[in-house]
């Protein structure tokens, strides 16, 4: 196989620009998504937020062949950021739960924790989960000091112990207009 280049110095590519990257620009990036991430100082208290997800799950789902559990149902005229669903559907919350890297205990005795995902969802008449352009997520995990990898060893947390909650959206294009400002509440 041969390739035949120009030998004039000055020879242009056809149809295509110089290629002088300093005179290029392209279109400025559009925001289409934002998050933002709590650690509840919760671990003390009786009822964690972490809590609260975990004894959801045992009192709607209880059982890990209904999953994906439907926890809650939204009335899009609650709410300025929600469209009104597609025609014969409803917003609908998920809940489903997955082993977490971390848990309690030791050897046989090792018990994971689950980390919890609650994700917006159309419904239809049948029960069937749609995705839909509209994303709204929050994961909730533990932080807490009783808990070790399957390994025994320690599990140490960057931002404290309590109840971790990432909240991520197609939604809003800035952290703020997701979580607003929780310390002042």
């Amino acid at each position: 196989m041969s390739v035949d280049a120009s030998s004039t110095p000055d020879a242009s590519m056809g149809s295509l620009p110089d290629p002088r990257i300093q005179d290029r620009h392209g279109p400025e990036p559009v925001a289409h998504s934002a998050a933002v991430q709590y650690v509840f100082n919760d671990a003390d208290r009786e009822l964690s937020v972490y809590s609260v997800v975990h004894q959801l799950w045992y009192d709607v789902v209880a059982d890990r062949d209904q999953e994906p559990g439907t926890v809650g149902e939204l009335d899009e005229r609650d709410h300025s950021w929600l469209d009104a669903p597609t025609p014969g559907r409803e917003w609908v919350v998920k809940l489903i739960p997955s082993r977490w890297k971390a848990g309690t205990g030791t050897g046989d005795d090792y018990s994971a924790y689950y980390k919890y995902d609650l994700t917006l969802r159309e419904r239809d008449e049948d029960g069937d989960l749609y995705k839909t352009g509209r994303a709204c997520s929050l994961r909730v995990l533990p932080q807490f000091a009783d808990l070790n990898y399957k390994d025994e060893s320690d599990l140490t947390y960057r931002y404290g112990e309590g109840s971790l909650v990432r909240c991520s959206t197609t939604w809003a294009d800035e952290s703020e207009k997701v979580g607003g400002d929780v310390r002042s509440r």
